[in-house]
């Protein structure tokens, strides 16, 4: 079997590493013939690959491509054929046959090239067998993205892009990373023998010999102090990642330091990274915004350095934080994610020391304010995705509702409110103290639970090593293969639920929409 992996990019990032780690898996788990030989499909930028160390771990051949046109187009252009030609060209060149060849695209439907899904549909067309793994969603609350797509592909504006980016038939599957994707597509129309759960692969960081040496090199680089603590934030400080909520615990705490080690690449998300940053400088907060490239601190020095790993995320697509910080022997503190955490806790993992939410005394907002921005934002937000009966309404009386309890969830609040509280709580020891009241999970008391890391790093270990993955993608390659190109390829029955289920006013947080 041949395998041809198609990605936009081989840059720094996290499908990059899936795909590396799905080719180590591939080669631990040794299942004769899957692969005989992989080729690699991108748009031209590869700054974090390493071709040749990769290649000499592998037992079978590894050859990456570029194919014009398979990169970021934002451009907004209308899709064409000529994406699938050069892929097909490249396919062919390399001795890939349609009845020996799996295609498996990353992240197809995300709206980084709207000339992707015309491809996908052509190449099916012509007999390849294709997977199509999707990490993220257009449809989950990145309207830039959906109406990019809209725009690009469809020809009647009333139909929906959902009939063109999910395409069914017999030899096109479909890969997840989580339960809650998985039912969604399912809810779609997407045959549950076509629709495979496949979690990411993790990895363990290098292992790091000297812990102490390390947390040295990182105090120095940072200018923080020996003698407290440090929760470092292993991420890109995109507003998802609710950076202000980071702020509020070094708000509520006086023996510690925090840290977010990446700041975004992508202008929008930049602006808003840098304005947390100026924010915690003006209220002398104890906070670090990245981490310093000229003291070569490599990634598993920083997490070994750190004390605790924090997460404060309001969504993921798959979550690989819940489960690395105990491959590195730390805890994990911060926010619980159910919709991705639920899978990780059926497997095992003892996630107890997350919280769901933050509680605010909801005497601490101004209600009209809050009620007002978010479900206007709301409005304007379904509006962008041209879907006009998801109505703001509906989330007032939500929002009200829940401002009749005692606490609202912090981030719940738009950027202008968590300031105010952040303010509050750093100004106002009497703020702090009923914070941590309604809180207890953020007073960084140690856990009674002495085995916690060593247990939940087994369960990590077992369930989704490089070994486990190989397995279920062997299968999965394997299933394709005894497929019958030729079926007619139709649209999912109820494409429509793909955006309905991620527009869920239960899900929106106005900080990952805000201009």
């Amino acid at each position: 079997m041949n395998l041809a992996i198609l990605h936009y990019h081989l840059n720094s990032g996290g499908v990059t590493r899936v795909i590396e780690n799905h080719l180590l898996a591939l080669a631990a788990t040794r299942v004769p013939g899957v692969p005989e030989r992989v080729l690699i499909l991108h748009g031209g930028q590869s700054s974090a690959w390493s071709q040749a160390a990769l290649a000499q771990q592998l037992p079978y051949p590894l050859a990456c491509v570029t194919v014009d046109g398979l990169d970021y187009d934002q451009s907004g252009a209308i899709a064409d054929s000529r994406l699938a030609k050069n892929i097909e060209a490249a396919l062919r060149d390399a001795g890939c046959r349609t009845d020996s060849t799996v295609l498996h695209w990353h992240n197809h439907s995300l709206g980084k090239n709207v000339s992707a899904p015309l491809a996908i549909r052509r190449l099916a067309d012509d007999g390849y067998r294709t997977l199509l793994q999707i990490h993220d969603f257009a449809e989950d609350f990145r309207p830039d993205n959906y109406r990019r797509l809209a725009t690009g592909l469809a020809k009647d504006p009333s139909e929906p892009v959902a009939t063109i980016l999910y395409p069914q038939a017999a030899h096109i599957h479909y890969a997840t990373l989580n339960r809650r994707d998985y039912h969604i597509l399912g809810s779609a129309g997407v045959d549950s023998r076509r629709l495979h759960l496949l979690p990411n692969p993790v990895a363990a960081p290098p292992k790091v010999s000297d812990a102490a040496h390390a947390r040295q090199l990182l105090n120095a680089a940072l200018g923080i102090p020996a003698e407290q603590r440090l929760l470092t934030y292993p991420v890109r400080g995109i507003r998802r990642k609710n950076i202000g909520e980071m702020l509020l615990w070094s708000a509520a705490t006086e023996d510690a330091w925090f840290h977010v080690t990446l700041a975004p690449e992508n202008p929008v998300e930049r602006a808003s990274f840098d304005r947390w940053q100026q924010f915690a400088e003006q209220l002398s907060l104890p906070c670090r915004f990245g981490t310093p490239t000229s003291e070569r601190l490599t990634y598993g020095q920083v997490l070994a350095a750190s004390d605790v790993l924090l997460t404060t995320s309001i969504a993921e697509g798959f979550g690989m934080a819940f489960l690395e910080a105990w491959l590195a022997g730390r805890r994990l503190w911060g926010r619980d994610l159910p919709e991705i955490t639920g899978d990780f806790q059926q497997a095992g993992l003892d996630l107890s020391e997350l919280y769901p939410a933050i509680g605010i005394p909801s005497e601490w907002i101004d209600r009209r304010q809050f009620v007002d921005h978010v479900a206007q934002l709301y409005e304007q937000t379904c509006a962008a995705f041209g879907v006009s009966d998801l109505r703001g309404d509906l989330l007032r009386t939500a929002l009200a509702e829940r401002l009749d309890q005692p606490c609202v969830d912090f981030a719940m609040l738009p950027t202008t409110l968590q300031r105010g509280v952040i303010q509050r709580v750093r100004a106002s020891r009497k703020a702090r103290e009923a914070l941590v009241a309604m809180n207890p999970k953020l007073c960084l008391a140690s856990s009674e639970n002495e085995n916690l890391v060593d247990a939940n790093s087994a369960v990590v270990y077992e369930r989704f090593s490089l070994s486990a993955t190989g397995r279920q993608l062997a299968k999965v390659y394997s299933s394709l293969l005894n497929t019958r190109p030729g079926q007619e390829i139709s649209p999912p029955a109820h494409g429509e639920a793909v955006l309905r289920s991620l527009l869920s006013i239960d899900r929106f947080h106005s900080i990952r929409v805000e201009p």
